[in-house]
């Protein structure tokens, strides 16, 4: 007797669901994982970024005021000097804790090495100037510039670092979603070989059995009756079993 349809396609139909829910599962929580790693990996860039544009601004704050200072010897402007220099050394704290590798941390830390040989030479020399006696030195303005040139190339080297690691990161996201995607699509193989087998059941299952085909009667010769309907007397019954090919008959049976 056939196992009913149902019980034999229900298993299949359940393994078919659960790797198709396997599937989609997978490619949702991974793409959600590598989606929520590569964001916080360009927020940290960003943060990297901000803070070398920090460090720049409050230099750049310091030096307007240094050159406003010495051109009009106005204490006013010393308010804004003092600002800048006791925001850098945090700014400089915050670029080196965001620098997301080593070459960017000594690239921040040469940025500092430029800004501390500008402050010392130049900025604050002329913050220790009188108030109210203009102090203009075409020399010191002149080393001033240079110093304040090569910090903005070492502002610019950071930020150029920064931006190769972005796309380095960004690079390397799209090479692990490509992989990600090559092997969702080989595991995708699996609910089309179990869709396969479930047709071949069903195909099986709906195929009615062949019928067993009857033993046809042998035919005696110069069309008399088939061999075994013949009914010879034994005294008891019918002969069972016995050996009735020619030559074998009973001598009281007579031949055609």
């Amino acid at each position: 007797m056939r196992k009913p349809i149902a019980a034999t396609l229900r298993p299949q139909f359940t393994w078919l669901i659960l790797v198709l829910l396997s599937i989609g599962a997978a490619r949702v929580l991974a793409g959600h994982y590598l989606t929520g790693v590569h964001d916080g990996r360009l927020q940290a860039l960003d943060d990297a970024r901000q803070a070398n544009q920090r460090m720049l601004r409050d230099l750049t704050d310091i030096d307007t005021a240094a050159l406003r200072y010495q051109l009009t010897g106005d204490p006013a402007y010393l308010e804004a000097f003092r600002a800048g220099s006791a925001d850098y050394p945090v700014a400089r704290s915050a670029a080196l804790r965001a620098a997301p590798d080593d070459r960017t941390r000594v690239l921040v830390r040469d940025q500092d090495q430029a800004a501390q040989r500008w402050l010392a030479q130049v900025a604050l020399p002329i913050s220790a100037l009188p108030a109210g006696r203009p102090g203009v030195d075409a020399d010191r303005s002149a080393r001033g510039k240079d110093l304040f040139d090569a910090i903005l190339t070492a502002n610019t080297a950071v930020t150029a670092a920064v931006e190769d690691t972005q796309k380095t990161t960004t690079a390397a996201y799209r090479r692990t979603g490509h992989a990600l995607e090559a092997t969702l699509a080989l595991l995708s193989l699996l609910p089309a070989l179990i869709a396969v087998r479930v047709y071949r059941s069903v195909r099986r299952l709906l195929t009615p059995p062949r019928a067993p085909l009857d033993e046809p009667p042998t035919i005696a010769p110069f069309g008399g009756p088939a061999v075994h309907d013949l009914d010879v007397p034994t005294g008891g019954g019918r002969i069972a079993d016995a050996d009735l090919g020619a030559g074998a008959l009973p001598d009281h049976v007579h031949r055609p």
